[in-house]
């Protein structure tokens, strides 16, 4: 609900954003790395935040102040680009996650889950992620995340210790049926 007075860069570590549900749950939107732009779409339409942003590890973030973006974006064309890209993307990941909360099986949505965040930190085989946090990036309750990932366990596609996952068959996760 904050005006955004700039947009924000992370400068290392991990920083996810989510919606809240009226009834406290709580549904990942995205989920940044060092050189990931938040705020961009915010600041762009002049309207609030509408998304919350919290760090899952140590993190630095840089707030590059509204004026100078409008200032960067009307000057040179080939900023408004890159902003027009990350918007784009943006969209994009948002209407594959539509997809897959409305048609794709549990164990699918969170293998595929799984795959995306291989996708976006420095050691695709390894990470360290909650439960909770794999249930709201996968729209389930924590229980069935728990006992999907015990089935991705058995099934020696993953190896899992508290918080810290290690895919063992990334293939195999990429191609799950639904």
């Amino acid at each position: 609900g904050d005006q955004p007075q700039g947009i924000y860069l992370v400068i290392e570590g991990t920083v996810r954003t989510f919606k809240l549900a009226e009834d406290g749950r709580e549904l990942m939107m995205g989920l940044y790395k060092p050189d990931d732009y938040l705020g961009v779409h915010a600041l762009l339409l002049e309207e609030p935040f509408t998304e919350t942003a919290e760090a899952v590890d140590d993190a630095a973030v840089c707030l590059l102040p509204k004026d100078a973006i409008i200032n960067l974006v009307n000057r040179y064309p080939d900023i408004t680009l890159q902003f027009i890209k990350i918007l784009a993307n943006n969209i994009r990941e948002k209407e594959d996650q539509l997809l897959e909360l409305a048609y794709n099986s549990v164990r699918k949505r969170l293998a595929q889950v799984l795959v995306r965040l291989s996708k976006q930190f420095a050691d695709p085989s390894q990470f360290k992620i909650s439960r909770d946090q794999l249930a709201s990036m996968a729209g389930m309750a924590t229980q069935t995340v728990s006992r999907t990932l015990s089935d991705f366990k058995d099934e020696k596609l993953i190896e899992k210790k508290g918080s810290h996952i290690q895919i063992l068959n990334l293939e195999k996760l990429a191609k799950m049926k639904n």
